[in-house]
């Protein structure tokens, strides 16, 4: 997977058939989730608001959000992972912490921001990754989507090493 900083909306759409996600990198462009999808929101940087009925909420860099539709997203520059087919809780918090709580593999650091309502369901977590730790190879039984929020590193993989920043 590349990785890119865009001034307009970016989707890889359909990353997985059986969980369909959508990945939007909106660069600060509006967001609309339909009625029967929910969005996951890390908010990078500017004041993002998120408009729900007839209220608007206000976030701000470092908070997160899980964000059922019918509802819209704007000033958003961060990371959306928009999951269709699964209504999730209203639900925003922040800011992030600079380090997790639950220890996880290798030394890394790990907070379930979002918990899922039902086992199985989708989630929102904070992995903490400290300098110099190289995280053993593993792979998961769900969809993953990550955002470096700050710092920079390398993901190896079978097609080679790509930079993550």
């Amino acid at each position: 997977m590349k990785f890119y900083h865009c001034n307009t909306n970016l989707r890889l759409a359909n990353l997985d058939a059986s969980h369909p996600t959508d990945l939007v990198v909106p660069g600060g462009h509006p967001v609309t989730i339909e009625s029967g999808d929910t969005a996951f929101i890390t908010v990078y940087k500017n004041i993002t608001q998120i408009l729900v009925g007839d209220r608007t909420h206000s976030l701000t860099p470092g908070m997160f959000a899980s964000v059922p539709g019918p509802s819209k997203i704007t000033g958003l520059v961060g990371l959306c992972a928009l999951r269709r087919s699964y209504v999730g809780l209203f639900l925003f918090g922040g800011p992030i912490e600079n380090t997790g709580r639950l220890q996880y593999i290798d030394g890394c650091l790990d907070t379930l921001l979002v918990a899922p309502p039902v086992m199985g369901d989708p989630c929102l977590n904070h992995l903490h990754i400290p300098p110099n730790v190289d995280q053993s190879s593993h792979t998961h039984p769900s969809v993953r989507l990550g955002c470096v929020m700050s710092g920079e590193g390398f993901c190896m993989t079978p097609a080679g090493k790509h930079p993550l920043v």
